[in-house]
């Protein structure tokens, strides 16, 4: 309907036919539709084309006057007939690619897309074909919104594959972590998402996994996921605010816990490291602390990998108020940015924030150690997603990265969040 609607436009647009509510709309759908815009641009190109070549058969050069005889009926008709021709077969060809688009590209960064026409790196409003979708670094993160509207969330280092066969969506995720808000599919068809150790099957509903060689941990906040584990075939239904684990270093029966609700203040637990992805565990006669891990951020204009040292926290760790702060012990002779990546009031991704840490924000320097305190305020969206309206107030956070550019040594010894 969209495709004849805009072809319609198109028509009385060149035709000088449109209203000026019709003009409106035509406007509003480029301004929105990435595919209209490449429909429009070639429409455009193509009807240049037709009369250009009208043009020369209503005013041929006196070469070719001297030995043709135009018709003197029937040009304008013959115009309009193959004008209308070539814009069909135009159209069937132009929207088949279109139908085998997957979607479109909300935003990106630092993600790529391999299949078999190479490497893409993707961008916002590009259209989403089939292929493996690669997160380059820690901070990356990438939203493909689906032609049914299901909108998928890739973030930190995760490689996805994504295709649609005729038994229905299919994602395949390597490593990493996967949150969506599925719409109910069409004909009683899943989405399947297929990792290391388990595949899942969904119909509607808000969830994430996280994933790796060895073990798949899904949450679902809303609707209801179905668990299989492949070393044995058991299955488990994960219903709203329930989370269940399959491990490939366990045979043992799959059962479900309520997820947590996230408190107002918490504190890097330095006694448990569950969740702590990246840092290494050390002590002093005085307390323990974790040692940053180098890890890769990125990649710059050149393609040169971006190095940086940090540690990093997943879970449900603390919701975020307007007077939320974040108190911070380290020690390194760089300032540290945090990094916070958090889930909105309805189970979606609410984006990722960072802020660097000013010389001027620490409060005491003692025996190296060195004490800030960050507000939420103080937080900003990466460039990708400021156009997103993302907000960290009473927002969950579900990762934590604290880290320096380079090699450069870091120790943390306490992340608190507080709220007054």
């Amino acid at each position: 309907m969209k495709n004849r609607k805009l072809m319609h436009l198109l028509s009385g647009w060149v035709d000088h036919t449109l209203d000026p509510e019709q003009e409106k709309e035509l406007e509003e759908l480029l301004r929105k539709d990435p595919v209209a815009r490449k429909y429009y641009i070639r429409y455009i190109a193509l009807h240049s084309c037709l009369h250009w070549n009208y043009a020369s058969l209503a005013n041929p050069s006196p070469q070719v006057q001297s030995s043709f005889q135009p018709p003197s009926k029937g040009i304008n008709s013959r115009y309009a007939l193959a004008t209308a021709a070539i814009i069909m077969v135009f159209g069937i060809l132009f929207f088949k690619p279109s139908q085998e688009s997957l979607g479109t590209i909300e935003f990106a960064d630092n993600a790529y897309l391999h299949n078999e026409s190479g490497t893409t790196k993707l961008n916002r409003g590009d259209l989403l074909s089939s292929g493996t979708i690669r997160i380059g670094s820690a901070s990356g993160s990438a939203q493909l919104r689906l032609n049914d509207e299901t909108l998928i969330t890739l973030e930190g280092t995760t490689s996805c594959s994504i295709s649609e066969p005729n038994s229905g969506k299919k994602l395949e995720l390597s490593h990493g972590k996967l949150s969506a808000n599925v719409k109910p599919q069409a004909n009683g068809e899943y989405v399947r998402v297929l990792t290391q150790i388990a595949e899942l099957e969904i119909m509607g509903t808000v969830f994430s996994v996280e994933a790796d060689e060895a073990t798949a941990s899904v949450t679902v906040d809303e609707g209801l996921v179905k668990l299989r584990r492949l070393t044995d075939g058991q299955t488990i239904d994960i219903p709203a605010r329930h989370q269940s684990m399959a491990s490939i270093r366990s045979n043992a029966d799959l059962f479900l816990t309520k997820t947590a609700t996230s408190g107002l203040n918490w504190r890097l637990p330095l006694n448990d490291l569950r969740g702590i992805t990246k840092g290494m565990l050390k002590t002093d006669e005085r307390f323990a602390y974790l040692t940053g891990e180098p890890y890769i951020a990125g990649t710059d204009f050149n393609g040169m990998k971006q190095i940086r040292t940090g540690i990093a926290v997943n879970g449900h760790l603390v919701k975020l108020s307007g007077n939320s702060n974040i108190h911070v012990r380290y020690r390194s002779e760089n300032s540290p940015t945090l990094f916070l990546a958090v889930q909105n009031e309805t189970g979606g991704f609410g984006g990722t924030f960072e802020s660097r840490i000013e010389p001027d924000w620490q409060t005491d320097v003692v025996d190296g150690w060195r004490s800030a305190t960050v507000g939420i305020k103080d937080f900003e969206p990466p460039p990708h997603l400021r156009h997103r309206g993302f907000t960290l107030e009473n927002s969950t956070v579900t990762k934590l990265l604290v880290s320096v550019h380079g090699t450069n040594p870091l120790d943390v010894a306490e992340v608190h969040f507080l709220t007054h």
